[in-house]
């Protein structure tokens, strides 16, 4: 009987698991999405443009909000019309997240 009342335990708290952990990503992406009007300002050079897929290549500097060094690496935009408003070799500013694992321009203006 003991082993029983143990394994129905066990059982409750792995199910309530997933529960808990969606509850908790729910609010993480909510505190990024307000955090976003607070994000550093970075300075880079678009390399490249990929206006179907949504992306640009931008040489960049430091990414304090996400401790990486100035390098030059591919970013998605959050908002597809902002493409429109960058070529290649603008010099711009861009604000940026990471979520989900992908690297998300939220804002960019040419210099």
């Amino acid at each position: 009987m003991r082993n029983l009342r143990m394994c129905i335990a066990f059982v409750s708290v792995m199910m309530m698991s997933p529960i808990a952990l969606a509850h908790d990503h729910g609010q993480a992406h909510e505190n990024v999405a307000s955090d976003a009007q607070n994000l550093p300002k970075v300075p880079g050079v678009i390399k490249k443009i990929q206006s179907m897929s949504g992306k640009v290549t931008i040489k960049h500097g430091d990414i304090p909000n996400l401790e990486m060094p100035g390098m030059t690496m591919v970013f998605e935009v959050a908002d597809p019309s902002m493409i429109g408003t960058i070529a290649v070799g603008d010099r711009v500013l861009f604000t940026v997240i990471r979520d989900r694992g992908a690297f998300i321009i939220q804002w960019i203006e040419r210099q």
